[in-house]
């Protein structure tokens, strides 16, 4: 077996020792998409699916424990270029 360092090494216990063995099946985190040039682009870049408009007009309503999440877009008009 090679010899892979852990953020568990060193750390007793049961879960610990559950982490070390099952780190050297899963490995690390993979983070981001392979071969991505550019970040995610932010709330104000991102358009809605729905609508068009920015993300950054929408109201997320997440009232509630157990709730579901609510999207409201903006009024039509809230959301249009100026001079079109």
């Amino acid at each position: 077996m090679p010899s892979t360092r852990t953020p568990w090494d060193g750390v007793p216990g049961f879960w610990a020792a559950w982490n070390r063995f099952f780190f050297f099946f899963e490995g690390s985190a993979q983070i981001g998409i392979e071969g991505e040039e550019k970040p995610q682009p932010t709330l104000e870049e991102q358009r809605c699916p729905l609508c068009g408009a920015s993300m950054a007009l929408h109201v997320f309503d997440r009232s509630g424990p157990g709730g579901r999440t609510l999207m409201r877009c903006p009024a039509p008009e809230a959301h249009q270029e100026p001079g079109a």
